[in-house]
C-alpha cells in the first residue's frame, strides 16, 4: 500500500556508521493521517530532521510535528527539500 500511494505509512528504521557512531535513521510518515506513528517514535530518538517540500511550504503535520518534538525537548533541524523545483519559494 505504501508504494502505490507513494507515502510513509508505518516508520522505518536503517543505520549507518560512522566512525565510532552508529547513527539510526527513522522514516516516519509526513501525512496528518498517521500522526501516531510520528508520536510513537518521537520517545525513541535523539534528535529530529523536519524535512518540508520548497513548492508546497509547510503543512499541517508540520506544526503537529514541531510542536510534539518540543513537547519531547527536541529541537527540530529543518531541511528544506526540492529548492530546485520550478515554483519553489
Amino acid at each position: 500500500m505504501e508504494k502505490e500511494r507513494g507515502i510513509t505509512i508505518l516508520a522505518k528504521n536503517t543505520a549507518i556508521k560512522w566512525n565510532d557512531y552508529r547513527i539510526n535513521i527513522v522514516d516516519t510518515p509526513g501525512h496528518a493521517d498517521f500522526g501516531g506513528e510520528v508520536e510513537r517514535v518521537m520517545s525513541m530518538v535523539d534528535s529530529v530532521l523536519l524535512v518540508v517540500d520548497a513548492f508546497d511550504g509547510p503543512m499541517p503535520q508540520t506544526r503537529f510535528v514541531t510542536k510534539k518534538a518540543f513537547a519531547h525537548g527536541l529541537k527540530p533541524i529543518v531541511v528544506i527539500n526540492k529548492v530546485d523545483r520550478p515554483g519553489a519559494r
